[in-house]
C-alpha cells in the first residue's frame, strides 16, 4: 500500500484515523467497546476537551466558527461538529507528525508482542 503525504495536514490526518483504528481494534481484541463520546457537549465539556476558557468557546460559537444549538440559556455543541471545528482549525495541539508516527508506531508494536 502506498500513502502519499504532502502536507503536515494530510498526515495528521492519517494519523488520527490509523490511532482511532488501532485503538478500536485493540479494544475490540480485549472484547471491550470503544467509548463513543457523548452526542451534545456542554460549552463546560467543549472547553475542557479543548484545553481553552468557557468564554473562547462561547466566542467561537458567537462568530459562527463551531455551531450550536440553544437549549434554553445553554449552548450544546455536536461531538461531530466539534471535531470538524478542530480538524478545520489550528485549535489541536501541535504535534511534530513525524515523532507521533514513531510513537505510534513503537505502540503497535509493543502491543502486538503481548
Amino acid at each position: 500500500m502506498t500513502i502519499v503525504v504532502t502536507t503536515d495536514e494530510d498526515l495528521r490526518r492519517i494519523i488520527r484515523e490509523e490511532t482511532r483504528e488501532l485503538r478500536e481494534a485493540l479494544l475490540a481484541l480485549r472484547g471491550e467497546r470503544a467509548e463513543q463520546p457523548p452526542p451534545l457537549l456542554t460549552v463546560d465539556a467543549v472547553a475542557s476537551r479543548c484545553s481553552v476558557t468557557t468564554t473562547t468557546v462561547r466566542s467561537w460559537i458567537h462568530s459562527g466558527n463551531l455551531p450550536a444549538r440553544r437549549a434554553g440559556r445553554r449552548y450544546l455543541v455536536h461531538h461531530v461538529d466539534l471535531d470538524a471545528f478542530l480538524a478545520s482549525s489550528n485549535q489541536e495541539p501541535e504535534l511534530d507528525p513525524k515523532k507521533h508516527l514513531t510513537i505510534l508506531m513503537n505502540r503497535l508494536h509493543k502491543s502486538e508482542s503481548k
